[in-house]
């Protein structure tokens, strides 16, 4: 009959066991410090341990949780919120440039004006031609034309006599 060595056996998972999740608690302790967000994969290739190992350890996976959650959570603070004098003082630029902008505006009305002038004077009354009549007035008799060129309104239609049409 075989002795009975099943004690040295369990001894030995239990040591690969306590020896794995030690390793896997070192693994996370150093992932930690590097302060980013650790996946399993990450942690079980580190630990030189496997996933699946690695998602029967509830304690395990709740320390890695809690890293992750507080990684996101420091990952959302964007920065120091500005001083008040830091914000008044960008009010003040932004006042400052609408102020040019709305003179450059004038500046630039002002000038478009004169341009406008200046070319109206040299066709109207620097002996150019004449301001064309708008086609839709007449000024012999001041009638109106229609649209598109039509009769006006004073005008009467007569009935075409289209020897074509029967």
């Amino acid at each position: 009959m075989r002795a009975d060595n099943t004690r040295h056996l369990v001894a030995a998972a239990e040591q690969r066991a306590a020896d794995a999740r030690a390793r896997a608690e070192w693994a996370l302790t150093d992932l930690q410090r590097a302060g980013r967000p650790i996946s399993v994969s990450g942690l079980a290739r580190a630990a030189e341990v496997s996933r699946s190992w690695l998602y029967t350890q509830p304690r395990l996976l709740e320390q890695l949780e809690d890293q992750n959650t507080s990684a996101r959570a420091a990952a959302r603070v964007t920065g120091v919120r500005a001083s008040d004098s830091s914000l008044r003082r960008r009010l003040e630029l932004a006042h400052q440039r609408v102020r040019q902008l709305t003179e450059e505006n004038v500046r630039l009305r002002e000038q478009l004006g004169r341009a406008h002038g200046q070319i109206r004077e040299a066709r109207y009354v620097g002996g150019g031609p004449e301001p064309e009549q708008h086609p839709a007035s007449s000024p012999a008799t001041g009638a109106v034309s229609g649209p598109a060129g039509g009769p006006s309104c004073d005008q009467s239609i007569e009935p075409r006599s289209d020897p074509t049409v029967g």
